[in-house]
């Protein structure tokens, strides 16, 4: 599930413009919005009877969305800084939540950097989901879908079967790998 919260500061529609690549890939998506309440129900049932994990950069507002889902959580949470439209990092413990719609939910600290210095470069493909498709039919069994001509992953994003964006922040991620 990708849920994009604070809608309601998203006045360009930048999140509506996003989510439907993650949607054909097979993602439940979101927008929700705390102050309109936008996408809460959704939220609350792709949450029901469930075990889940709420994860996302700091002053996302995970916490604020848990205490609309579940109203009388009561979690700690932070004021918007409106310069930045973001929250102030609050939650320092993940925290076990029993939904009483049924299920457990992991409110969890905001992530501040990603750290992919465990993930193998020569797997690191399979996290793109729509790659997986695609790398086989790669001349070299070492392709890295970065500047090798006969990539069929290059070709699918030049055919439009992979999104550029999607790429743009593969060979972006996979150059930070060293």
């Amino acid at each position: 599930v990708i849920c994009m919260n604070k809608i309601d500061l998203d006045k360009e529609s930048q999140a509506e413009a996003v989510l439907p690549r993650y949607a054909q890939l097979g993602y439940i998506t979101l927008l929700t919005s705390v102050v309109t309440g936008q996408g809460v129900a959704a939220l609350r049932d792709v949450l029901k009877d469930k075990a889940s994990v709420i994860v996302g950069q700091s002053g996302v507002g995970k916490s604020s969305l848990l205490n609309v889902v579940q109203p009388g959580l009561e979690l700690k949470v932070g004021d918007i800084m409106e310069h930045i439209g973001k929250g102030r990092h609050t939650t320092s413990t993940a925290s076990l939540i029993r939904l009483k719609v049924g299920g457990y939910v992991v409110d969890t600290p905001g992530i501040r950097t990603l750290d992919l210095s465990t993930v193998p470069r020569n797997e690191f493909e399979m996290f793109f989901t729509e790659f997986i498709r695609h790398v086989e039919g790669c001349k070299f069994s070492d392709c890295t879908h970065t500047h090798e001509d006969a990539c069929t992953v290059k070709r699918a994003v030049d055919t439009g079967q992979i999104h550029p964006d999607r790429y743009e922040s593969y060979v972006r991620l996979f150059e930070e790998l060293g």
